[in-house]
């Protein structure tokens, strides 16, 4: 039978080609199996060469595959990135050739045949929405009356553009922390918006709480944007106030001081007027003595027997002439010269007398002589 015949030739194949297999022989045939398994590794060798040749043809390195090599450093790492990069820049240049041709293609019959109204939903790279409308009767949203360029940017081709971007922001600002922490604290919200984390939102949102950033996005302000901007207004006013308290406590005390100052001069001058006012009195007053002495003396002159009686009259009531003043004075002055010459003088012949008298011996110190007993204070008798 044909078909068993098939049949029984493909499991003994299949049990032929296993590792493992177990094959029965009849009695009296020959069974010769030549696999040739001693060429396996030869095969395995030459297709890790074909694997080693088509990655080296295509500029695929290892560390554009995210392997581990015998580069060490970053620069290395990158540099054989970027030579990958470069090695297949072509298949993605014909790539974006492509894809730039198609859609020119396509804004073409958009422009011929696009005629009907219509609202896009258009989102920026922070995912904020924005609305566009086209052909609703306005000159510049006419689709079929404008001219557009269909234009592909060109873009980083890296694993995580964005991983990338926020790498090199965290080394600018662990440059810029030292010198400028508070540019580091208002732009922690958008750096953490820029990872690929969980809870990314939740993390900016607290973020922004603390320092008090608000979303560029967000058109109206929340609550709690509306009572904390509140709060800063009414602590903005304090401040206000209390600045222009300080100002018109200084102008105040300004003020006050220039008043005294004021008040100070006038004084000033009132003070100089008494005294050019005492010192022309006292002028009048000096010439009218010069007067009354003149006039004295010409009375004495022409009665001179009245003036002794005049003087012991004078002297009896206790009235005491200038020079007799000044001689009194002098006279008191000498005494008091000579109390303190005779003090020192008998003070300085005391220490003299003292430096002179022997020293008192020794017994009557109660210090004891050599060879007796010490010497004890009379009446004393000593113990037996």
């Amino acid at each position: 039978m044909p078909t068993a015949c098939a049949s029984n030739l493909d499991e003994f194949r299949e049990e032929a080609a296993r590792p493992d297999a177990i094959l029965v022989k009849k009695k009296g045939y020959d069974l010769t199996i030549n696999a040739e398994r001693e060429l396996a590794a030869a095969h395995l060798d030459m297709m890790s060469r074909d694997i080693s040749m088509i990655q080296s043809v295509s500029g695929v390195t290892d560390e554009s595959l995210g392997r581990t090599t015998n580069a060490v450093s970053g620069r290395a790492i990158t540099a054989r990135q970027d030579q990958g990069s470069l090695a297949t820049a072509g298949i993605f240049d014909n790539l974006r050739l492509a894809v730039l041709i198609h859609g020119g293609k396509e804004l073409s019959a958009i422009e011929q045949f696009f005629t009907q109204p219509k609202q896009f939903r258009i989102t920026n790279t922070r995912g904020t929405p924005e609305w566009v409308d086209v052909n609703d009767g306005l000159p510049e949203n006419d689709i079929i009356r404008s001219k557009a360029d269909f234009i592909i940017s060109d873009t980083d081709w890296r694993a995580s553009v964005r991983q990338a971007q926020t790498e090199e922001l965290f080394a600018l600002l662990q440059q810029i922390g030292p010198v400028a922490p508070q540019v580091v604290l208002v732009m922690l919200d958008l750096l953490v918006e820029g990872m690929d984390i969980d809870s990314r939102e939740e993390l900016v949102k607290r973020i922004r709480q603390i320092t008090g950033q608000r979303d560029p996005d967000a058109e109206e302000m929340t609550p709690e944007e509306q009572a904390a901007e509140q709060a800063k207004m009414r602590q903005q006013q304090i401040q206000e106030r209390a600045v222009l308290a300080k100002i018109a406590k200084d102008e105040a005390s300004a003020q006050k001081s220039a008043a005294s100052v004021q008040r100070d001069i006038v004084s000033s001058a009132k003070e100089q007027a008494a005294t050019r006012q005492v010192l022309a009195s006292l002028a009048g007053q000096n010439v009218d003595t010069q007067i009354r002495a003149l006039e004295a003396a010409m009375a004495a002159l022409s009665a001179p027997a009245a003036v002794p009686v005049a003087d012991g009259i004078l002297h009896e009531s206790g009235f005491m002439g200038r020079s007799e003043q000044e001689e009194t004075e002098r006279q008191a002055a000498i005494m008091q010269s000579d109390n303190m010459r005779d003090e020192a003088a008998r003070q300085q012949a005391l220490a003299a007398r003292q430096a002179q008298q022997p020293p008192p011996p020794q017994d009557q110190l109660g210090i004891p002589q050599q060879g007796g007993p010490p010497s004890m204070p009379p009446g004393t008798a000593p113990n037996p």
